[in-house]
């Protein structure tokens, strides 16, 4: 970071890290609860509110004067950056519940037509219980918990451990039928 007065840096950048520093100060408890209301996740609030700062610090040092309500400013860009995270986390569990569900529709393949892999055959029973639950019966975390007795980080665990297993399933058929230097 370069410090007042070096070259690269200007009056303007000295003024809006000033002000950020001050608006920081006021308003990021604010901001992280905000962000934690609508996430209902620590880290994810806290990533939240960091990005809702950076962006408004790039905001300031870009235009000439300050927002009238701060607060108001700061909550309606964590907004958006909650908004971004969830699309964020959509879009990735919609990649992931394609994979899971043709990963399933091959395993039946394989088992009926004997035609097509079966990418979930090597996955513990209870890997692919919890990913077909999830991705292709529809049901939340909260449900799976409650269903299979556990806590609803367990869960999280248990589909991050399956969805790791699975993703190693699919690179390791895929190189089986590639030719050498592929993939």
């Amino acid at each position: 970071m370069l410090a007042s007065g070096e070259p690269g840096t200007s009056k303007d950048d000295d003024v809006a890290a000033r002000l950020m520093a001050d608006m920081y100060r006021l308003f990021a408890t604010e901001v992280w609860r905000y962000a934690f209301a609508r996430t209902q996740d620590w880290a994810a609030a806290d990533d939240v509110t960091g990005e809702t700062f950076v962006t408004a610090l790039c905001w300031l040092r870009s235009h000439a004067d300050a927002p009238n309500d701060p607060r108001c400013w700061l909550i309606g860009i964590a907004r958006h950056r909650t908004m971004d995270l969830w699309r964020t986390r959509d879009r990735e569990r919609a990649r992931v519940a394609k994979c899971v569900e043709r990963a399933f529709c091959d395993a039946q393949l394989a088992d009926g037509a004997g035609s097509g892999p079966d990418r979930t055959g090597d996955l513990p029973e209870h890997y692919r219980e919890v990913l077909r639950l999830h991705y292709v019966d529809g049901w939340s975390i909260t449900d799976l918990a409650l269903s299979l007795n556990r806590s609803a980080s367990s869960i999280e665990s248990l589909l991050a451990r399956a969805r790791r297993a699975l993703r190693q399933n699919f690179a390791d058929s895929a190189t089986d039928f590639a030719p050498a230097g592929r993939l």
